[in-house]
């Protein structure tokens, strides 16, 4: 008798419906002479019949399209339109500024130097500036790296706070103020 690809298809089909509908079979519980929980899948004269939850699927959400595209550099980018040229920045998180202390007290002689970070980083157009008691301190820059004369200011108390500002100068988003202190020294009391 020869043997087709059909028949071989149908044979196997037939026995994958009797495994599938024997995986189906119901499940008994009944407890032995010892007081052993027994489970089979064929009943017996104390055995009950255990009713099963049914099977949990899990279905995914649906993923919607992105909405941001990945440059070269693997950063993300706004998708581009033909009808706008122009690409519109994620809002800040938070700015964060280093090299200064809060409540730490610095000679008059020897400039401050901060570092500025933001989150996300820089985005095209807007840069970073430093506000000592309110006011910029020079213009604005795109790497965080500043280092600021000190000798202009009295001695005592002042603030510094690190902002981002867009290209028109207004302020995106701002860190903490920190609370600083100019010591210098009395010419009374080290006279030259």
């Amino acid at each position: 008798m020869k043997v087709t690809n059909r028949f071989i298809f149908l044979l196997i089909s037939i026995i994958a419906l009797i495994l599938s509908a024997s995986s189906q079979a119901e499940i008994y519980r009944s407890v032995d002479k010892n007081g052993n929980m027994v489970f089979s899948d064929s009943p017996s004269d104390t055995g009950q019949k255990v009713e099963l939850a049914p099977t949990q699927v899990y279905t995914p959400p649906t993923v919607e399209k992105s909405t941001t595209n990945i440059d070269e550099a693997g950063a993300d980018t706004a998708p581009t339109d033909s009808n706008t040229t122009q690409t519109q920045n994620k809002p800040y998180e938070s700015v964060s500024m280093t090299g200064v202390e809060d409540q730490s007290t610095l000679p008059h002689n020897i400039p401050i130097s901060v570092t500025i970070s933001s989150i996300p980083a820089l985005q095209a157009g807007d840069s970073y500036n430093v506000l000592i008691d309110g006011n910029s301190n020079g213009p604005a820059q795109t790497n965080g790296a500043f280092s600021i004369p000190v000798t202009g200011f009295d001695r005592g108390q002042h603030t510094l706070q690190a902002v981002v500002v867009d290209s028109n100068n207004n302020v995106l988003k701002q860190s903490n103020p920190v609370t600083f202190f100019i010591f210098q020294r009395s010419l009374l009391v080290n006279p030259q």
